[in-house]
């Protein structure tokens, strides 16, 4: 005997409504048994984004199904961003720089704020997360990586804009070191290639 719609679309809602219970026992484990907080955030970022992704889609051609995942979806997400302003709010950024993962050769031994410039540059062209995250947490990252305090980042911000000539010294030295490398190894490979024609020709 064949299940009628009604019973498959009781099914399915109980199905989304275990999964979205088991979700978000996830989230409250994720968050509460992490140490740093900086793994959870990642995680739970990318998890949100598939969310979002995931609402452009439809799963079914019945508009009941299509309107009950989006609204599980929606929960999650709403659950996602709770989570994100939790870890926020209680994970001590001080003691996660503290804290050091990476190789002590590994240092940022030059100006502080020409980290948070890079790191701020990096956020705002839109290649971590498809810019889907917040500069707080890119400019954090970036400053965990080298052992360096962020301290109070949006007043570094508020000096790069204040600057009377280029408001970005660091990337416009950037910028010229690198094509000054380039220009080098052109000559470089300019002079390897005539002496191997003079060679050539002898």
């Amino acid at each position: 005997m064949l299940a009628s719609p009604e019973t498959d679309s009781i099914r399915f809602e109980k199905n989304l409504s275990e999964a979205y219970q088991s979700f978000a026992q996830s989230v409250e484990k994720v968050c509460t048994e992490n140490v740093t907080g900086i793994p959870a955030f990642f995680s739970l970022n990318y998890v949100r984004i598939e969310f979002v992704q995931m609402l452009k889609q439809k799963f079914s051609d019945k508009i009941e199904i299509n309107l009950l995942t989006d609204s599980y979806l929606n929960k999650g997400i709403q659950i996602i961003d709770c989570a994100l302003e939790w870890l926020d709010k209680n994970i001590d950024q001080k003691e996660v720089i503290n804290k050091k993962n990476l190789s002590p050769s590994l240092r940022w031994t030059g100006k502080t704020v020409d980290l948070i410039e890079l790191a701020m540059s990096v956020h705002e062209s839109g290649s971590v997360n498809n810019g889907d995250i917040t500069v707080k947490a890119v400019v954090n990252f970036f400053c965990e990586s080298f052992g360096v305090n962020p301290g109070n980042f949006s007043a570094s911000y508020g000096v790069m804009r204040t600057r009377a000539n280029s408001r970005t010294l660091f990337l416009d030295k950037l910028k010229r070191i690198l094509e000054k490398k380039m220009e080098r190894d052109d000559e470089k490979e300019l002079r390897r290639k005539g002496i191997r024609q003079n060679s050539q020709t002898k």
